[in-house]
C-alpha cells in the first residue's frame, strides 16, 4: 500500500468526493507507470498539523502540498525522499517577482543582497 496525502488547501473549491474520486484514478494510474506494486490509498487533510504527526508516525508516504508548508515540515522530511512536481514535461517551480515600477532594481541582479519576502498564496 503507498498512502498519498494531499492538503485541502490546493483543491480550491471542488467538491471533496470529486476530488477523491479524481486521485484515486490519479495516484493509480501513477503507481502503475512507475512499477510500484503496490494500492494506493488516498487522504485528504484539513490541516498541516495532521500532516506533520502523520509524517512522523511514518502513516503516510507521499504528500502534496504548497512550497510553503513544505518549509514548514522540512525537518520531518528526508532530503533523499524529496520529489518535484513536472508540470508541462518539466520539473520547475515558477516565482513571480514582483518590484514598485519606480523601484531602481529593474533587472535580477540589482536584487543581490536584498530582502525577500515569500507570501503563502495558498
Amino acid at each position: 500500500m503507498v498512502r498519498f496525502g494531499f492538503i485541502r488547501t490546493v483543491m480550491g473549491e471542488i467538491n471533496e468526493n470529486d476530488v477523491k474520486a479524481a486521485l484515486r484514478a490519479w495516484t493509480k494510474s501513477l503507481t502503475e507507470e512507475l512499477g510500484i506494486p503496490a494500492e494506493p490509498t488516498v487522504l485528504i487533510y484539513s490541516a498541516l498539523s495532521k500532516i506533520k504527526t502523520d509524517l512522523g508516525e511514518k502513516r503516510v508516504d507521499v504528500v502534496y502540498i504548497t512550497t510553503p508548508q513544505l518549509f514548514s515540515i522540512q525537518p520531518l522530511v528526508s532530503e533523499d525522499a524529496l520529489l518535484a512536481v513536472k508540470q508541462s514535461g518539466s520539473i520547475a517551480e515558477e516565482y513571480l517577482l514582483l518590484v514598485h515600477q519606480n523601484s531602481p532594481a529593474n533587472e535580477v541582479w540589482a536584487l543581490k543582497k536584498k530582502d525577500l519576502r515569500v507570501l503563502d498564496n495558498a
